[in-house]
């Protein structure tokens, strides 16, 4: 009776895939973990930790560095970091043939440099995030195929939800792997959207009808940000609003996902005025729960990348919530 019950069992078990793993971004100015965000990585096993190391703009006719992040303290020496440069699509459409040569090889030495910084582990891989389109793909993905060849990196690059579900339009990159970017999916200058973080309806609309050329792990968001906006048009986004201050009544005046300033003042170091108005967007359990749900039947996702790593996720999300969602991805 007792083998008959093991032998159930584990034919049960095989009939489910484990969870996939669960990794984080960190997008911040400075690498210097806190506390609370060691502690959020060590509950939920996180093993990778993809690192913004710096952007790529085009200024003054050529691509150049900008926001470089500073490293001020070093990571777990279990924790492998995978560098991630975010690239403006104004790059990829105006570089030229000869700078794309030049910008390889300062990208590859710039890199390096960072990293011996950050990690005392070699490189195993380099992720690049552009929204490129069609005035810019070729160029791109000519960055990506002469990066592969010129390391031993194994190059990975985000999707966009339009990019996953029209591959024969905008292409498929030439990398080993890419992450579906399921967040930004609405027109954060609308003020008729209600949530342009993730908005459900949006992303059923991409939903693709075949599978991707290159396996898609996922990335999710945990952020919040308040649109600020000032005679009907849109000035800024605040990111990681204090909810705190916002309930104070003698500034702020709620209403649903709108909040009014009564009264001019400071938030987050930025100065309102009497009259703006602040859309505040964000993402609860029950939302997420909802779009790992919605997405699952269509991807094989091992890796579920979480935007991003900050204290102020720490006290929003539970490891049990997002154990939780890398579950859906196991049935």
């Amino acid at each position: 009776m007792f083998s008959v019950l093991l032998l159930v069992t584990l034919l049960g078990c095989g009939n489910s895939e484990p969870p996939p793993s669960l990794s984080f971004y960190h997008w911040q100015s400075y690498l210097d973990l806190t506390t609370e965000e060691d502690e959020l990585l060590l509950s939920v096993g996180t093993k990778r930790l993809y690192v913004r190391y710096f952007d790529i703009d085009f200024q003054g006719g050529k691509p150049v560095p900008v926001g470089v992040m500073i490293p001020r303290k070093g990571i777990r020496e279990n924790m492998e970091i995978i560098p991630t440069i975010f690239i403006t699509e104004k790059t990829m459409r105006y570089v030229s043939n000869e700078q794309l040569e030049e910008l390889l090889d300062n990208v590859i030495r710039k890199i390096n440099g960072i990293h011996s910084k950050v990690s005392p582990t070699d490189i195993s891989e380099v992720q690049f995030d552009c929204d490129w389109t069609a005035g810019s793909r070729e160029r791109f993905f000519l960055f990506l195929k002469k990066m592969k060849e010129k390391t031993t990196w194994k190059i990975s690059a985000t999707i966009r939800l339009h990019q996953w579900k029209y591959p024969s339009k905008t292409g498929v990159p030439p990398v080993d792997r890419g992450v579906l970017m399921v967040y930004n999916t609405g027109k954060v200058s609308d003020k008729n959207e209600e949530n342009s973080i993730l908005d459900m309806d949006d992303v059923r609309s991409y939903l693709p009808e075949g599978e991707y050329d290159i396996p898609l792990d996922v990335a999710l968001p945990l952020f919040r940000w308040a649109v600020l906006f000032r005679d009907g048009k849109m000035i800024r986004l605040i990111h990681s609003p204090s909810l705190s201050e916002l309930s104070d009544t003698s500034r702020f005046s709620k209403r649903n996902h709108w909040t009014k300033v009564i009264k001019s003042t400071y938030l987050n170091g930025y100065y309102l005025y009497e009259g703006d108005e602040l859309r505040i967007e964000e993402i609860d359990r029950g939302l997420l729960m909802e779009c790992a749900q919605m997405i699952k039947p269509s991807l094989n996702a091992k890796e579920i990348v979480f935007y991003h790593l900050d204290t102020t996720i720490t006290k929003t999300y539970s490891h049990e919530t997002l154990e939780n969602i890398g579950h859906i991805f196991s049935h």
